[in-house]
């Protein structure tokens, strides 16, 4: 085959590959995602933070990182948002540093709870994180996806409330739902373990 024919098909390999590679690899709203993000998520994160995009001109983006590499969580957002355009809204997951913060721009910070939703007691994400799956890898990482989904879709919701309109995307109290039910397993355990260590350590004293 002559070199002009390789290229040839070198060309149509890459223009088939650009033209039926998955939508979420040209993600606009996730800046970064290192292999934390399920990738079946992306296209619903996407899609709700196009259209509250295109209806009030915020634009949310998420970031999940692996490390912030000896950084702090907040000079790390300060310095990547530099390359984004106000209003925005920047959720932010480092993942071995076990850090998660919200950073906007200042025209936009009254039109969300950042201390409600990062509440490690009722936020929307918090909780999530520290919520006790299965012990396997696959799990781990939907518990991660699962948190900043639901964080995600909490601040698209209350920024769109803000400016009083409707999304045809929000996902409501679907995932509110699950939301509950997991901090109801996860308070619900702590209770019991404590109850569980006060039982015992009365017993002991009744015994000794």
């Amino acid at each position: 085959m002559s070199f002009l024919n390789n290229k040839r098909v070198a060309f149509f390999a890459t223009l088939c590959y650009l033209f039926f590679m998955p939508t979420y690899i040209f993600a606009d709203f996730i800046y970064k995602n290192e292999n934390i993000i399920s990738p079946k998520a992306i296209p619903k994160i996407e899609q709700m933070g196009q259209e509250l995009y295109d209806k009030t001109g915020v634009k949310v983006h998420l970031i999940a990182i692996q490390s912030l590499n000896g950084k702090k969580i907040k000079d790390y957002e300060y310095e990547i948002s530099k390359n984004f355009k106000a209003p925005f809204i920047v959720l932010t997951l480092a993942l071995k540093d076990q850090q998660v913060d919200i950073f906007s721009s200042n025209d936009v910070k009254d039109k969300f709870d950042k201390e409600g939703i990062l509440s490690p007691f009722t936020g929307s994400i918090i909780p999530l994180l520290v919520a006790k799956f299965k012990k396997d890898a696959k799990n781990e990482n939907d518990k991660y996806t699962v948190a900043l989904f639901n964080g995600y879709a909490d601040i698209i919701d209350q920024v769109a409330n803000s400016y009083d309109i409707k999304l045809a995307s929000s996902i409501g109290n679907t995932n509110r739902d699950m939301y509950h039910f997991l901090k109801i397993i996860f308070y619900g355990s702590i209770i019991f373990f404590i109850v569980l260590f006060f039982y015992y350590k009365i017993r002991g004293k009744q015994n000794g």
